[in-house]
C-alpha cells in the first residue's frame, strides 16, 4: 500500500501530567529511536508530521512536542483516534518512547518536571487571572516590548518580502521560500518575488523562553499558490578552478520548478529579544503599505502574459517527453498537468483581453497564479 505523503517516524502520546483531564501530549521522534533525536527536525519528514498533527488542533510547544491548541476549534480527540490518524500517515507508535519519556518524567517529577509541563502546555486559551507562559523572563520579555508578543498557539499577521533562495551541492540547485523583512534586493543566490502576507503562529522552546519563535501557517505549496504564474528568475554559480572563476547561469520559470520545492516546508523566524521583535513589527507595518500599494494600486496589461505562457509551455512539454524517453512516467503525467493548466490560462488570457487586458496587480495574482 502506497501512502501519499507517507512520515517515517514513531510517535507516542502521554497523559498531561499536571491534569489528567487536559488533551495528552504528543511527542515525535525519529524511525526506531528510544529518545527524543533532535536532529530530525530539520527533515521533510518533520516537517509532514508539523502539518499533520496541526490538523488534528495540535501546535508545536517545542521541538519533537506537541500540544493542544484551545484556540484551534478542533473537537476532542480520543487518544486511540489519534493514533489511527497519525498511524495512517505512516507513522508507528512507540512503546518504547513513551516508557522512556515516562521514565524521565518519573526522574525529574521531585525536581520540578510538573512545573516544566506547566510552561511547555500553557501555550494558549483564556485563563483568568493566569500569566501563559509561567515565566518571569517571558513576563519581562513582554513588558519591554512597545508592541504585543503572542503567546504560544495564538497567531500573528506579518507582511515581509519573499524570496527564492538556492542552495547549491555541486551543480545540483536546491530550492526553498524564505522572507526577509529588511530588504527586497537579490543576489546570486536569492531571487525577490513579492511583498508576502501570512499568518505565524507561536511555538515555545522551554529551554529558552526568550527565543520568540514563530512558524508560517502556510507551508510552501500555499504559498506557491499565491504567485504570479509568470513570475522567472536566475541564480548564478560561481565555481573556482586553480585561479579561473567560472560562472554558471541557471535561469528558470516558476512554473518549471515549483514541483523542485520541499512543499511541506514552512517559514521559521526566531528573535532572541524584544528590541528586535519592535523592530520587525514596525517593518511589517512598512512592507504592509508596500503591499497594499501594489496588490490595489498597480495595473497589469494582460497581453504581456502569452509569451510567457508560451515559452514556459515549450519548456514543460520538453521536459515532459525527457521523463517519458527516461519512463519515469510519473513526472511525466506531473509535468502534463502543469501544460494542462498553462492551456486553461492561455484561454482565460483571451477571454481578460477582449474584456479590456487591465487588471489591478491583486486580480491578475488571484486569476494568473501558480497551480
Amino acid at each position: 500500500v502506497v501512502i501519499m505523503n507517507y512520515i517515517n517516524l514513531d510517535f507516542c502520546i502521554i497523559e498531561n501530567p499536571l491534569d489528567k483531564n487536559k488533551k495528552p501530549i504528543i511527542f515525535v521522534t525519529r524511525k526506531g529511536v528510544q529518545r527524543l533525536d533532535e536532529t530530525v527536525v530539520k527533515e521533510s519528514d518533520y516537517e509532514r508530521a508539523i502539518y499533520a498533527i496541526q490538523n488534528i488542533g495540535y501546535v508545536e510547544s517545542d521541538t519533537l512536542t506537541f500540544e493542544s491548541s484551545q484556540e484551534s476549534g478542533h473537537p476532542n480527540i480520543a487518544v486511540d483516534e489519534i493514533k489511527k490518524i497519525l498511524e495512517g500517515k505512516g507513522m508507528e507508535y512507540s512503546q518504547q518512547l513513551e516508557k522512556s519519556i515516562k521514565n524521565e518524567l518519573d526522574m525529574f517529577n521531585l525536581m520540578g518536571a510538573k512545573q516544566l509541563i506547566k510552561d511547555l502546555g500553557e501555550e494558549s486559551g483564556h485563563r483568568k487571572n493566569k500569566k501563559s507562559l509561567n515565566s518571569k523572563a517571558i513576563i519581562s520579555l513582554q513588558k519591554n516590548s512597545v508592541y504585543k508578543i503572542p503567546e504560544v498557539g495564538e497567531k500573528i499577521t506579518l507582511f515581509f518580502y519573499l524570496f527564492i533562495e538556492c542552495k547549491f551541492i555541486g551543480e545540483k540547485c536546491y530550492l526553498n521560500l524564505n522572507g526577509d523583512f529588511t530588504s527586497k534586493e537579490n543576489n546570486d543566490l536569492r531571487n525577490y518575488l513579492l511583498p508576502f502576507k501570512c499568518d505565524f503562529i507561536r511555538i515555545n522552546n522551554v529551554y529558552n523562553p526568550n527565543r520568540i519563535i514563530l512558524k508560517s501557517c502556510l507551508i510552501n505549496s500555499d504559498i506557491l499558490k499565491n504567485l504570479p504564474i509568470d513570475y522567472s528568475g536566475s541564480f548564478n554559480l560561481k565555481t573556482k578552478v586553480k585561479d579561473l572563476v567560472i560562472d554558471k547561469l541557471f535561469v528558470y520559470y516558476l512554473m518549471e520548478v515549483k514541483n523542485n520545492f520541499p512543499l511541506e516546508n514552512r517559514i521559521t523566524i526566531e528573535i532572541d529579544n524584544s528590541i528586535n521583535y519592535d523592530q520587525m513589527i514596525s517593518m511589517s507595518k512598512g512592507i504592509k503599505k508596500y503591499y497594499e500599494k501594489l496588490f490595489n494600486g498597480t495595473k497589469y496589461v494582460i497581453s504581456h502574459l502569452p509569451d510567457s505562457l508560451e515559452k514556459m509551455r515549450e519548456i514543460l512539454t520538453q521536459k515532459m517527453l525527457t521523463f517519458a524517453d527516461e519512463d519515469e512516467f510519473e513526472k511525466a503525467s506531473k509535468v502534463k498537468e502543469d501544460i494542462n493548466y498553462i492551456n486553461k490560462m492561455s484561454d482565460k488570457t483571451d477571454k481578460k483581453t477582449k474584456e479590456g487586458g487591465v487588471t489591478t496587480y491583486y486580480q491578475f495574482i488571484k486569476n494568473f497564479h501558480i497551480n
